[in-house]
């Protein structure tokens, strides 16, 4: 069964674009790590001019992806996590009656996080 999976993050308005081009270099990291999937990056935020959700979904299913798994790039299950993308999923799930839907969780709590931010206070710390 062809996979996609869907990238997802907040995104930023065209001001602070390098904050959506986070985005992209995390998608084609992950495209690299498998390269038997295809991949997209998509933004939640409306302001973001970069494709949403429902586009990138649309684009899979053009490939004949049957299975979308969506990744968010997100720390923790907000506002986003726990009610807009299920919402948007479920509609999405009623036009594409045929692709199957999963939602990966958050990044969470992750030790390999805290190394990072450790790093990131030992640069400033000098």
């Amino acid at each position: 069964m062809k996979e996609g999976i869907v990238v997802l993050g907040h995104g930023s308005r065209a001001a602070v674009d390098e904050a959506n081009q986070f985005l992209v270099e995390v998608t084609e990291a992950l495209k690299a790590l498998y390269p038997e999937s295809l991949l997209e990056s998509a933004w939640m935020n409306p302001r973001t001019p970069r494709q949403k959700l429902p586009e990138a979904v649309a684009r899979l299913v053009s490939q004949g992806v049957k299975r979308i798994i969506v990744l968010p790039v997100f720390l923790t299950a907000g506002l986003h996590l726990k009610e807009d993308i299920p919402e948007i999923l479920a509609e999405l799930s009623q036009k594409y009656p045929g692709i199957s839907f999963t939602l990966a969780r958050p990044i969470g709590f992750d030790p390999r996080l805290i190394d990072i931010l450790a790093d990131r206070l030992a640069e400033v710390r000098g």
